[in-house]
């Protein structure tokens, strides 16, 4: 077998791995949220007007600050707001035909007004229209934008048939240049693809930068030695844009097998099955696909999304073993509205008290099911208990395109206002902030 390393199991909820093992054996990691992001029912436009922040210290809730929120007729977020006792920002979005954030700046207030901070700039695919291929990130220094290295630059290459080749990942470096420390644009990482004469793919290889050649050129190294050839797809599109094996289980995208090469010599095989409501099994094994070396198995639990998520090692010092060496069990549970209320891993040593990590949430809804609270607790293992952690209180919700439609058959009606919490003003008041409605148009106005 190849050489050994030590992998980690943090993806999700941050506990280490012990076992060493091949590199290939990675866990692949389902995931879930419990950070409070407001869901939009199906059919409507209900967003929350403002929301307000508080974290939890010695028996009490102690609040953080406060925001406030405007959105386009689809719902998007356009403007936060937000306060606290020392600071005022303000964030403003924009978005394409596909609800994908274009810009994002953000600017804080001053005595002199508001003063830039920060900004985002987005460009997707024209084909995968969620995935950005630039992300420039600038920071507002000294009187001008100075792009930092959060930036990131994706570029794709297609076959003929339009089926991705390569992605080349490029990102921020800082290097002395006649003295002076400078920032380019270098690239990084690589995904590799060929095709067969049935138009899907057959090889996949991923790339790390090494350095470059006297003519300045890129030299590329193997990530881990390793290579995944002979693929056989339960489904592709040709449209791949992951960087591991293990990610192309969920989508359109999904590999049945594959045998997996190290140093250009055979090294053992990735199986995957697949079952009704997104189950599925991967089998990581040795040159002898009889010997599972990795079991990962995702079941779902109920109709709400809720699943497991049980990843078992079959090795020791880089020696295969009859009996699991070790098992995380990841639980995650939505309730009938959708929003994740537990996230608990389990670990699990023969000798070895179980390891468990966990946070849960408890939400409160309105008659319409909107959100109205969300209180967060992470579990404490010393006192076996959830202990508060974070609570959200949402204002009142507002129909965006409610908002948005009011008066369309009337190009002459008179202007309505609504304040930033969605409620309607008949008597604004002069210098403070509005949102103005006119003939099915809305606009932010300060009177």
């Amino acid at each position: 077998m190849k050489k050994l390393y030590t992998i980690s199991l943090s993806v999700l909820l941050g506990i280490t791995m012990a076992n060493a093992a091949p590199a290939r054996f990675v866990t692949a990691r389902g995931t879930a949220s419990l950070t409070g992001a407001v869901k939009a029912p199906a059919t409507e436009v209900w967003r929350p007007a403002s929301l307000t922040e508080y974290i939890y210290i010695e028996g009490q809730w102690i609040e953080l600050g406060s925001s406030q929120f405007t959105y386009d007729a689809r719902g998007n977020k356009t403007t936060e707001r937000y306060n606290d006792d020392l600071d005022y920002y303000v964030v403003d979005y924009t978005y394409d035909d596909y609800n994908q954030v274009l810009t994002r700046l953000e600017q804080a207030q001053t005595a002199d007004g508001l003063e830039p901070l920060s900004r985002r700039t987005y460009t997707y695919d024209d084909i995968l229209h969620t995935y950005a291929v630039k992300r420039v990130v600038e920071d507002y220094v000294d009187g001008a934008w100075k792009e930092n290295n959060y930036s990131e630059y994706n570029t794709i290459t297609r076959n003929t048939d339009g089926n991705i080749t390569t992605i080349v990942k490029s990102l921020p470096l800082y290097k002395m240049i006649d003295g002076t420390l400078t920032m380019q644009i270098i690239p990084a990482y690589k995904s590799s693809w060929t095709y067969g004469a049935d138009g899907k793919a057959e090889t996949f290889e991923y790339y790390a930068y090494s350095n470059e050649d006297a003519q300045g050129n890129v030299v590329w190294d193997l990530y881990n030695d390793e290579s995944y050839r002979q693929l056989v797809w339960e489904a592709t599109d040709g449209q791949m844009t992951g960087s591991d094996m293990s990610e192309f289980v969920t989508g359109a995208n999904r590999i049945k097998s594959a045998t997996v090469y190290y140093e250009n010599k055979l090294d053992g095989h990735f199986f995957v099955d697949y079952g009704t409501d997104g189950n599925y099994t991967i089998r990581q094994t040795a040159e002898n696909p009889d010997e599972v070396w990795v079991l990962i198995e995702r079941k779902a639990t109920d109709a709400n999304g809720s699943f497991t998520y049980t990843t078992k090692e079959y090795f020791e010092e880089g020696e295969h073993t009859a009996t699991p060496t070790y098992t995380s069990t990841l639980v995650v549970t939505y309730n009938d509205h959708g929003d994740a209320v537990l996230e608990q891993l389990t670990e699990q040593k023969p000798g070895e008290p179980d390891a468990v990590q966990a946070s849960k949430a408890e939400y409160t809804y309105d008659a319409n099911g909107n959100t109205t609270e969300m209180i967060t607790y992470f579990y404490d293992e010393e006192k076996a208990d959830f202990i508060p952690e974070s609570r959200t209180v949402y204002g009142a919700y507002i129909d965006a395109a409610g908002i948005e439609s009011v008066d369309t058959d009337a190009a002459d009606a008179a202007p309505v206002y609504y304040n930033l919490q969605g409620v309607r003003v008949d008597n604004p008041a002069k210098g403070r902030i509005y949102i103005r409605t006119c003939a099915g148009k809305a606009s932010k106005v300060i009177l």
